[in-house]
């Protein structure tokens, strides 16, 4: 099979069905091993830790349990079932770093010239796994990879092919923080104490346990299920039963079409700027009944504030208040949050799992109602922002105990986390992302990105089921709307230029790339309000009201759907070939609360004839740009 292919689609565009060839046996170790590191290790996003020790003869103890012992440790691992490994370790020496699994040999699944590692760092990245081969396990190189819970929202990372995939996950309950570690056809997890660099991850004489997926799985090319699909549902299938809290988030933040965001520090003054958007407010309530403010406490142009600085800048006061309550208090459903952040970029940081932190952080949403009168706990940063903000086991535990009300928003999502989320972000990714870019042809000719890709739909996947919102908000301003923002690129606030001016010319598959992703994703609009551009309007955004009424049409948000992208469909009928690699067209399947499928489609180019069967129905693509087909709505 040749590599154009077994291109795969980013973003919002084609994930092009594969054909799977029925697999055969691959050397993979039925059993993982483990490394110890003697010495501390400083976090950095590119872990360069390499083991002290490596432990991989076991002796069985009993049926499913195999025990190694040492003058450093006793260690006990335990076959669950389901390739599910759990490993109990006392130490009797102190033991910098743990990595469990360790992978002492590549886990080639049979055709490496088309595999890809897929990580989840900000909802999803694919990197051509040939461009990763250097042998990262020894001294010198460093693994590609990020830490969970910071810029990794669930603690896994996979390496598919064509036919099969090979998936490492962390399936610890209260979850730990662990790095994800990939490269030379490995995946590795490398557990360390990253509150406290200078101190054991298990000091003498103490014990701790992990527990690990450790899994290799085929695509079915019968039920049209991706290898990669395959990967995520047995990680999926172990997260579902866990104890996490469904009534976050709140009935209410499931209504309308998302929310409007103001992004203060543009506005001389509110004054300056109140008619503007009270206007667009009152237009637009409706249909996004939640306005949020991001960076109030920052003075005019200031990109960021210090961490210790919270409140509302003086020069917004007190309009921004006044127009909050009138908000609140008017009745109607409507809400109005305010930006916070946890001061974890202090020296010493101060993480949200401790007293001082979660002090800070209630401290200030409290403030934000009492004297700037909100009515929701607001957008919160340092909720995996990309930044360590805690221990994430102690973090749940906020949730469980409703120290973090079920109202606040997330910087990203988790997915030990209840609450709602932005994935703004994810189509760019900070990789320069762009629509439909493929690993073996990314957007960006840049030599950094080469064989890198963004592809939200590997999160979305995952975390199916979760209220999540995109739009013009991180990297992925570029992409929003009508006005050819991409072309401006360039190296405006010192920037990159990622080379998308040729790309998306050529292709014609930007505007609106926000939007569609959205819409396809099944998440909630994060739309800006700008004073430049009077937005949202149809005149910037075409689409926004076109989506919004195919919503409407099939009561969407009440039917809670489920995101399952193109599992189970044959979408030969699409007509697509590797000499069309940038085709936009796509579509995606739901599943609702009664079990009723739908199907999102996106037809960018306007082509008629195309169809897609799923079961045993063939069913029309229409020809408009984007639709949502519901077979079991009466006609």
């Amino acid at each position: 099979m040749t590599d154009k292919l077994v291109r795969l689609s980013a973003a919002f565009l084609l994930l092009t069905p594969l054909l799977l060839i029925p697999s055969t046996s691959f050397a993979i170790d039925a059993m993982p091993v483990f490394a110890i590191t003697n010495s501390t290790y400083v976090l950095t996003s590119a872990p360069s830790a390499y083991p002290s020790g490596v432990y991989s003869n076991f002796t069985k103890v009993g049926q499913n349990q195999y025990h190694v012992e040492d003058n450093v440790l006793s260690a006990t691992m335990m076959a669950l079932g389901h390739n599910q490994w759990s490993l109990a370790i006392t130490a009797k020496q102190n033991i910098g770093g743990l990595f469990f699994p360790w992978e002492i040999k590549r886990q080639t699944l049979g055709d490496k010239a088309n595999e890809i590692f897929y990580s989840m760092e900000v909802f999803g990245i694919a990197r051509q796994a040939t461009a990763y081969d250097q042998e990262p396990s020894t001294p010198g190189h460093k693994w590609t990879g990020g830490l969970y819970a910071a810029n990794y929202p669930a603690p896994l990372a996979v390496l598919a092919d064509s036919n099969q995939a090979f998936i490492v996950a962390a399936e610890n309950w209260p979850p730990k923080a662990v790095h994800v570690c990939f490269g030379g056809e490995r995946i590795v997890l490398f557990y360390h104490n990253i509150p406290n660099p200078s101190q054991p991850l298990i000091a003498a004489g103490t014990s701790a346990t992990y527990q690990t997926l450790f899994a290799q799985v085929p695509g079915d090319a019968a039920q049209h299920i991706l290898p990669w699909q395959a990967a995520l549902d047995l990680y999926r299938g172990w997260l579902n039963q866990q104890p996490i809290d469904h009534s976050y988030p709140p009935a209410w933040m499931w209504q309308g079409e998302g929310l409007l965001h103001v992004f203060t520090p543009v506005y001389s003054s509110f004054t300056q700027s109140s008619n503007f958007i009270s206007n667009t407010w009152n237009q637009w309530k409706s249909t996004f009944p939640l306005i949020e403010f991001w960076a109030q406490q920052c003075a005019l142009r200031q990109a960021g504030c210090t961490p210790d600085v919270r409140g509302i800048d003086s020069r917004l006061l007190p309009d921004l208040p006044n127009f909050a309550k009138e908000v609140a208090t008017g009745g109607g459903g409507y809400h109005l949050g305010y930006y916070t952040i946890q001061s974890a970029n202090s020296t010493p940081p101060v993480y949200l799992d401790t007293p001082e932190g979660q002090k800070w952080t209630m401290d200030w949403i409290r403030e934000n109602e009492t004297m700037y009168h909100s009515n929701t706990s607001g957008f919160a940063d340092t909720l995996n922002a990309g930044i360590y903000s805690g221990d994430p086991g102690k973090l749940v535990e906020l949730f469980h105990n409703g120290s973090l009300a079920q109202d606040v928003l997330a910087e990203r999502p988790v997915d030990a986390y209840p609450v709602a989320a932005l994935i703004s972000g994810a189509l760019e990714g900070a990789v320069c992302g762009a629509p439909n870019g493929q690993v073996s042809d990314p957007p960006s000719p840049m030599a950094l990105f080469a064989h890198v890709i963004t592809v939200p739909q590997f999160g979305r996947y995952l975390l199916n089921d979760r209220l999540v919102y995109e739009g013009k908000n991180s990297a992925d301003v570029w992409f929003w709307g009508d006005q050819a923002s991409w072309r401006t690129e360039s190296k405006q606030q010192g920037l990159i230029n990622c080379g998308w001016d040729n790309y998306c010319t050529n292709a014609t598959i930007c505007d609106n790339g926000d939007e569609i992703l959205a819409f396809l994703l099944g998440a909630k609009f994060d739309v800006p309000i700008e004073q430049y551009y009077n937005i949202p309007h149809n005149g910037y955004s075409s689409l926004l009201p076109i989506m919004v009424e195919e919503h409407k049409k099939v009561n969407w948000w009440n039917r809670r759907p489920v995101y399952w992208d193109t599992k189970g469909l044959d979408l030969t009928g699409l007509k697509l070939s590797p000499s069309r690699p940038n085709v936009p067209l796509a579509v995606r399947h739901f599943v609702d609360n009664k079990g009723q499928d739908l199907f999102v489609t996106y037809n960018g180019s306007h082509t008629p004839g195309l169809s897609f069967v799923f079961g045993r129905k063939t069913i029309p693509v229409p020809v408009s740009t984007v639709s949502i087909i519901d077979l079991n709505a009466p006609h």
